[in-house]
């Protein structure tokens, strides 16, 4: 297996389209960089969600994932399954988190996944951090769905 490198680790960005998104597709990957890097920021956004109970289970969610990390959630409340047609909030809710962060790393959704809101998020990542190191995650779903990775982060049996 050939290594990818970020170097120093000093800021992550994980973005969902869903709640469950980052856990399903990244949640491995953000243990094994917190249990690394104790203190790393992980900016995290999520665009739905936002005000219920999932919102909470998603902090919670994170709070074992991320565990040491100097965690930052912000979860809006646009309708699951719509993104298209509220690309403008979207759009303004990555570009206010690109305006507050300088990650090393940038966990998104892959960019040709067959959910709608997952693509739509993931092309939006990529326009807005031209400049850094952007991963797709795969979402595991009913369908299926599985793209061709080209990347793997390998997790501890624990």
């Amino acid at each position: 297996m050939i290594r990818l490198g970020a170097g120093p680790l000093d800021g992550i960005v994980a973005v969902g389209a869903h709640c469950d998104d980052i856990a399903i597709g990244a949640g491995g990957t953000l243990l094994t960089l917190c249990h690394a890097r104790p203190g790393v920021r992980v900016d995290v956004l999520v665009l739905s969600g936002g005000g219920s109970e999932r919102e909470q289970e998603e902090q919670a969610a994170l709070a074992a994932f991320c565990p040491g990390a100097d965690l930052r959630l912000t979860v809006h409340k646009l309708p699951d399954g719509r993104l298209p047609a509220h690309w403008d909030e979207a759009k303004a809710a990555v570009e206010e988190l690109r305006a507050g962060t300088e990650p090393d790393l940038v966990l998104a959704p892959r960019t040709d996944d067959a959910h709608q809101d997952h693509r739509g998020l993931a092309k939006l990542m990529t326009s807005a951090f031209r400049d850094h190191l952007v991963l797709g995650y795969e979402i595991v779903k009913w369908d299926g769905d599985l793209g061709r990775m080209a990347a793997y982060q390998p997790l501890s049996p624990e």
